[in-house]
């Protein structure tokens, strides 16, 4: 359960070695083997604060020809090995970097249609509502509706994992997920009937028991931009009334919301007993 709360360090380092065999198995052995390990031991989170970095000996840049851009210099000193160079490199801002370089993302103002409305719920109980197989096809109202994970990296839903719409015998639609930011966005491109849309799901805490969920959907086609702002009004507005799914919802949250309540209200047996006494 910690595992996410983990971050790497990589030690690179360029230099010579002997292959030992010691009962069976090969070992690395020499001077520079023992100066990688060494470095496991160094003080680059005392000076910098990093947690998550990549540390370089400066054989090792050399060796590579290259030296990236702001890196952080340092000297660590090891008994009997002396001084050794160093460069790092934060992988935090990295992958801070390579995430945000991933959004995608609907813009409102550019949306063919748009549906929102507040649920009297936290975002992640929303969050739930609109991935959870089984919810999804409550909130579909079709019978024999069903929601198939198809790709799944791990196992788990994230960018990149495919999920099919199945009604009765056929795949009505086909869902991929575009960027997952759990408990702020999601965004899929669902592909159905010939048509392309983007849809984007953005939850917005209103208070601590209020989130306010906004359904962005961009028609991909060949008509021109106004044509295809038309026909998602009408096939979302109309035939396929996307506003329904969040009525659905408020109405299946505020349900669930009361039988948690009720259930709060009646004191337990024990409670009872003592009380009675």
């Amino acid at each position: 359960r910690n595992i996410p709360s983990l971050d790497l360090k990589f030690m690179a380092h360029h230099g010579d070695y002997m292959l030992q065999r010691v009962t069976g198995i090969h070992e690395l052995v020499g001077s520079d083997v023992n100066l990688i390990h060494r470095l496991l031991k160094n003080h680059v989170s005392e000076e910098t604060g990093w947690r998550a970095y990549a540390l370089f000996s400066e054989r090792c840049l050399e060796h590579m020809g290259v030296r990236p851009e702001g890196m952080h210099e340092q000297i660590e000193n090891y008994e009997h090995l002396g001084d050794v160079n160093v460069s790092v490199l934060n992988l935090a801002d990295r992958y801070t970097e390579l995430v945000d370089a991933r959004r995608y993302v609907v813009d409102p103002k550019k949306a063919h249609y748009i549906a929102q409305g507040d649920l009297p719920t936290t975002p992640s109980v929303v969050w739930d509502w609109i991935n959870d197989p089984i919810r999804r096809a409550m909130l579909g109202g079709q019978p024999n509706l069903k929601f198939v994970p198809i790709l799944r990296s791990r196992g788990r839903t994230g960018a990149d994992s495919i999920t099919h719409c199945v009604h009765g015998s056929r795949v009505a639609l086909v869902e991929t997920v575009r960027d997952w930011r759990p408990f702020d966005y999601l965004t899929v491109t669902q592909e159905f009937m010939g048509l392309k849309v983007d849809w984007q799901h953005v939850l917005t805490p209103v208070d601590d028991q209020t989130t306010h969920l906004e359904m962005r959907l961009l028609t991909h086609s060949r008509f021109p931009n106004f044509i295809s702002r038309i026909i998602s009004k009408v096939f979302f507005g109309r035939v396929f009334p996307i506003k329904s799914m969040v009525l659905k919802m408020q109405n299946f949250i505020a349900d669930a919301n009361a039988r948690n309540a009720d259930r709060s209200a009646v004191p337990d047996e024990a409670s009872q007993t003592a009380s009675g006494s």
